[in-house]
This record gives structure tokens, C-alpha cells and sequence, in this order.
């Protein structure tokens, strides 16, 4: 009776500890679980033990029995806990974190040690961000990245950073890249080495999240944005552009029909003048006695 006075009481000492700890709702729920199986298998053992005068011991072991089997229900409960798929289970004491780690399953623990589960998959997350070019434009962009947390380090993760990682870690490191690396563009460069600007920032992030045992699995960027002012500007640039080539294919179109119109009236006029040489030229006479040449003029 004693040993169940020690462990109710221990547990209400443990309760009372952490209740007021943020962040702790589970431990208190499971220590809550423990503190009434506890209880209730003291009341059980009470039960079982008080004589009254007339009674039987079959009315007094049944009803001790089905609280007990209650009581065992509940600290059972209490000390179960469960990692889902692809999460890695962290197990502390008053915030002390232990060496021991879980894999994905059904553990089973103190009651009042917390299991804090450090999801370890593939996940997304997208930024909004407002840069500027090295030429001060203005730039609207979104960033997308996946990454996943290291598997094998996801106790050191949870003891240096904890499990905000993503506010604490990556989004300040997506800011950064993104903003530096688009300021050694102008503008117009941002349009045309978008590709190359997408490998530069990855390859800047996947070098600072190692750091912190943060893996970049794929980056994107999207939704490539400029001030109505500069878009305005480029899209008369480009019609100008565009201007300027028809106004230069017209000339060339132009300067080869007179070439052909020159070339033809060239031809025409050496086909006029050569008739005229051929009836110019002397005729040979052949007469019976010698050759003489004649002149095509018939008189």
C-alpha cells in the first residue's frame, strides 16, 4: 500500500512540475493517464483488502478486479508512444534530450518522457520575395523549394534548432540567396538568364543548409514579376525592335528589285544595240575569180 502511495504521490509531483511548461500538453496527458491508473489501482487494492462484517470475498474481488483491469488499461496507455511513416521519434525528459531515438512505430516509454516526432520527408514550402536588380527594378518573385531534414541528425537538428527549423533556418536562407543573387542582374538579364539565376541560388542554398544538416532535394523559381513601368518600357523596346527589322527587310526587298530592275533594263538595252552591230559589219563577196567583201548595203 505504501509503494502505491509513493507512486501516486510521485506522480502528482511530476504533473504539478510541468503543467505549467509550454508545449507540454501530451506529457501532461499521458502523466494525467498514469496518475489515474495509479490511482485507481490503489482503490482496486483497497477494495480487495477491506473486510466488512457478513460480506464474501467474491463480492469484494470482482469489483477489485475490473478496476484493477481498468487501472492497468490506463498506465498501459500512458506509457505507449507512436512515430508515424517517415518521422524520427526524439525522446526528452524536462527538455533533456536523450540519446535514444525512435524509427516509425509503436514505442513504449515512462509516461513522462515526451516523444517529439522530427518529420524527415520530402517537404515544400514557397516565399514571396520583393527584390531589386543591380539597375533598381523592382522584381516580384516566388521561390519554391523542397528539402528534407538528414535522417541520421535528426537529434542534433532538434537540440541546436529545434522544430521550427523552416522559420529559423531556411526561410531567412532563401531571403538572402535570392535577393543577392538577383542583384548581379540587371532587369533585362534577370528575363534572359532566368535559368542560370535558378541554378546559382540552389547551388548557394544546398551549400549553407548542409551546414545544418538540411538537404535541398529541388529549388524553382516562379512567377518572375517586373513594375508596370519597366514592363511597359521592354514591351516598347520589343515593338520598336521589331520596327526597326520590317523597316531594314523593306530597304533590303527594295534594293534588290532595283538591282533586278537595273540588271533587266541592262540587258534589254545590249539586246537592242547588238542587231544594229551585226548589220554594220562588212559581208564576203565570193565571185568566180577572187573573195571581195561587200558592204552589207544592198546599193
Amino acid at each position: 500500500m505504501q509503494s502505491i502511495d509513493f507512486i501516486v504521490k510521485s506522480c502528482y509531483d511530476i504533473y504539478t512540475d510541468i503543467s505549467g511548461s509550454p508545449g507540454r500538453k501530451e506529457k501532461i496527458h499521458m502523466i494525467g493517464i498514469f496518475f489515474a491508473g495509479a490511482l485507481l489501482l490503489r482503490v482496486a487494492l483497497v477494495l480487495a483488502f477491506l473486510k466488512t462484517k457478513g460480506d464474501r470475498m467474491l463480492t469484494r474481488v470482482l469489483p477489485a478486479l475490473g478496476v484493477a483491469v481498468v487501472a492497468v488499461v490506463l498506465i498501459a496507455i500512458s506509457c505507449v508512444r507512436t512515430v508515424p511513416t517517415g518521422h524520427t521519434g526524439i525522446v526528452t525528459v524536462f527538455g533533456r534530450v536523450k540519446d535514444t531515438t525512435y524509427e516509425a512505430g509503436v514505442h513504449v516509454c515512462a509516461p513522462w518522457e515526451e516523444v517529439v516526432n522530427m518529420d524527415n520527408r520530402n517537404q515544400k514550402a514557397s516565399v514571396d520575395l520583393a527584390c531589386f536588380s543591380s539597375d533598381i527594378q523592382e522584381v516580384s518573385v516566388t521561390y519554391t523549394l523542397n528539402y528534407q531534414i538528414s535522417k541520421q541528425n535528426a537529434q542534433t537538428i532538434y537540440k541546436e534548432i529545434g522544430v521550427s527549423y523552416y522559420d529559423v533556418v531556411i526561410q531567412p536562407r532563401v531571403q538572402e540567396a535570392v535577393k543577392s543573387e538577383m542583384a548581379k542582374y540587371t532587369a533585362e538579364e534577370l528575363l534572359s538568364n532566368r535559368a542560370q539565376l535558378s541554378q546559382d541560388i540552389r547551388a548557394v542554398l544546398t551549400q549553407q543548409l548542409s551546414s545544418y544538416n538540411i538537404i535541398v532535394v529541388d529549388a524553382s523559381m516562379e512567377n518572375l514579376d517586373f513594375s508596370d513601368a519597366f514592363t511597359d518600357a521592354v514591351e516598347a523596346k520589343q515593338v520598336a525592335e521589331q520596327k526597326s527589322k520590317q523597316a531594314q527587310i523593306e530597304q533590303t526587298q527594295k534594293t534588290m528589285e532595283a538591282n533586278a530592275a537595273a540588271e533587266r533594263a541592262e540587258i534589254q538595252a545590249k539586246a537592242e544595240v547588238f542587231p544594229k552591230e551585226i548589220s554594220a559589219e562588212p559581208r564576203l563577196c565570193i565571185s568566180a575569180h577572187s573573195p571581195l567583201w561587200c558592204s552589207l548595203d544592198p546599193g
